[in-house]
């Protein structure tokens, strides 16, 4: 009884992609990031062009970064930088 019951709960949550909805939220934290990176961008840029420069520079760094990190692994087979990111976005 108890087995059927662990059985259905599993089917149910195959039934509603579960899966994938966990899969989706680095994609999420990933997309607010970029946000916040875009907002603080905004306004440092009414107050110190300067600053702007390096903070744009910082963060378009970092983006690239985790961007080639994460299309790496659709490439090649054998990459250290496989992620469950990327292995959502190759099944996408």
């Amino acid at each position: 009884m108890l087995l059927l019951m662990f059985f259905q709960r599993f089917q149910s949550l195959k039934n509603f992609y579960i899966d994938e909805v966990i899969g989706l939220y680095p994609l999420i934290l990933y997309a607010s990031l970029l946000f916040f990176a875009i907002g603080l961008i905004d306004l440092l840029w009414h107050l110190n062009k300067g600053i702007v420069i390096y903070v744009s520079v910082l963060c378009g760094i970092v983006v690239v970064f985790h961007v080639t990190t994460t299309m790496i692994p659709f490439f090649t087979t054998r990459t250290p930088f496989r992620t469950p990111l990327s292995d959502f976005l190759a099944n996408f």
